[in-house]
């Protein structure tokens, strides 16, 4: 495999049932298939392909699922993300001329 896209790719190919991630529940673990994980960057991609267009997104929130998600939409969208340290120290005046995705 020659970049990320392609592994996710081959594993969304292969074997999309498969678990990617198993996400904290409360005192359960929820698997998330390939299948899933996929599918929720290819819709998170749309929304930043739409808004930022090439441009920088800030990613705000706690390390998450989502997170992971709208990090990696990006990436494959083309969106250069600030990283949420810099978004602190460049002040309000960098961040409101990004496309910030609040993550839940």
């Amino acid at each position: 495999m020659k970049s990320l896209f392609e592994a996710f790719k081959f594993n969304r190919d292969v074997r999309p049932d498969a678990t990617a991630f198993m996400i904290a529940a409360g005192d359960r673990f929820v698997p998330i298939t390939w299948r899933q994980f996929t599918d929720d960057i290819a819709a998170t991609a749309w929304v930043v392909s739409k808004y930022a267009n090439g441009g920088v997104v800030a990613l705000l929130g706690e390390n998450s699922y989502e997170w992971i998600v709208a990090h990696v939409a990006c990436v494959f969208s083309g969106a250069t993300v600030l990283k949420p340290r810099w978004a602190q120290i460049l002040g309000y005046g960098i961040i409101s001329s990004c496309i910030t995705i609040a993550l839940p």
